[in-house]
């Protein structure tokens, strides 16, 4: 797996390292996610994980065990009554995780548990694109373009009006993660599309 500063295996976005060992998966996960990594350094960590569980043939069950390992991490840690921090991003990595295998031909769903980590508090345009990303496939309800456009709010003038190109305080302006989302559903792309040429 990369590191949080600099990725170690290469600057293709689907780039996989041959020399690693896939039996440190799951540990390595789990300690990068730990309770202070940042929403976006967790998409990443997690995106990439499911790429190096799906590139080999064994890719199937470590992703299994990967998902398995975050879902019991978030009910342990509803169980055990842990601060609503730590609930919310446990949470929040097991419906991620769940939504990128589920883009790889996974019979998953964690959309559901992406909102249940903002219904103990966790908000924010990083939250809101996530949530953009894993519904840009098969978009019901307009939820894609909801949250698409709490990711990235539009600074209004005084007198209330949006200001063209404007975005908010704390709202994600632009970059790779608003490009893929907003990608055009005449071509609709997913990694499912992509991991031929991992």
């Amino acid at each position: 797996m990369g590191r949080r500063r600099r990725r170690a295996d290469g600057d293709h976005p689907f780039a996989a390292r041959s020399d690693y060992d896939l039996r440190r998966l799951v540990p390595d996960v789990l300690r990068l996610l730990d309770a202070d990594a940042p929403l976006l350094a967790r998409m990443e960590t997690l995106r990439r994980a499911t790429i190096y569980s799906s590139w080999r043939q064994a890719g199937s069950e470590l992703g299994g065990a990967l998902r398995r390992a975050l879902e019991a991490r978030a009910l342990e840690r509803d169980a055990t009554g842990a601060p609503e921090r730590l609930r919310a991003v446990a949470w929040f990595d097991a419906g991620y995780l769940a939504e990128c295998q589920r883009h790889l031909g996974v019979k998953a769903s964690g959309y559901g548990w992406m909102l249940r980590a903002r219904e103990l508090g966790l908000r924010g345009p990083e939250l809101e694109l996530a949530c953009a990303i894993v519904t840009f496939m098969g978009d019901v309800g307009g939820a894609h373009e909801r949250h698409l456009r709490a990711a990235a709010p539009r600074r209004r003038d005084p007198r209330g009006r949006a200001a063209p190109g404007a975005r908010g305080p704390g709202g994600l302006a632009r970059g790779p993660g608003l490009e893929l989302v907003t990608l055009s559903r005449a071509e609709p792309r997913s990694l499912a599309a992509l991991s031929p040429r991992m």
